[in-house]
């Protein structure tokens, strides 16, 4: 994490909540995912409380790994526009009420500076969503999948996207989804002992289904 975030987490968490009950939030809504880096670079998007934060504190985003982080932060919150805007709103005042701001906020950041792949933030913004949606009841189970998600090997996940139950072509790949908390095994085929064939089967858990659901849609 930058040395910035380390700095001063809460501020910046409050600021992450801010964001996602923000009038500004449209910017990111509106922007397209090709010309995101562009509009970043541009100073577009400072009128949005955590990216205004970051590119005060990262002396208008000239080093690379700040640039990143803020890309990662900015995917997060585009992700969060398969909620409505009300219940965004609705979010961030629950959070108030319950005195998270700062905590759920904070949290945010630390996952999104440890992710790996770009691609990882939308699909995190998306699971939020869901919860924010209803379509996920539990907070608890929304981050857990958050967390999940930052475990697997990005390319793995499209696995998923064409997964069938039973025994798998791919086992390696298999196997390391059942690692990260997304697959279970259902029983082992005997296969051939001729060829060798034969192995785990595997079938998705709770957070599998969940993940292709709202996450990877």
């Amino acid at each position: 994490m930058t040395d910035e975030v380390e700095k001063d987490p809460g501020s910046l968490g409050v600021g992450l909540s801010s964001s996602i009950g923000s009038e500004s939030f449209e910017l990111i809504a509106n922007t397209s995912d090709l010309v995101l880096d562009k509009v970043i670079s541009s100073g577009a998007l400072d009128g949005v409380p955590i990216v205004g934060l970051l590119t005060g504190g990262f002396k208008a985003v000239r080093e690379v790994r700040s640039q990143i982080f803020l890309n990662k932060v900015v995917r997060f919150l585009k992700g969060l526009n398969l909620s409505t805007d009300a219940e965004r709103i609705a979010f961030v005042e629950r959070l108030q009420r319950q005195d998270r701001m700062e905590s759920f906020g904070a949290n945010i950041l630390l996952i999104l500076e440890r992710t790996d792949d770009l691609s990882k933030p939308k699909i995190m913004g998306k699971i939020l969503a869901a919860h924010i949606s209803g379509k996920i009841d539990q907070l608890s189970e929304a981050m857990r999948l958050v967390a999940i998600v930052n475990r697997v090997y990005a390319p793995d996940l499209l696995f998923l996207l064409s997964f069938h139950p039973g025994l798998q072509e791919h086992d390696d790949v298999a196997a390391s989804l059942q690692a990260s908390g997304l697959l279970r095994h259902t029983g082992i085929d005997g296969g051939d002992a001729m060829d060798g064939s034969g192995g785990y089967m595997y079938d998705l858990n709770k957070y599998g289904q969940l993940l292709i659901a709202h996450g990877l849609n």
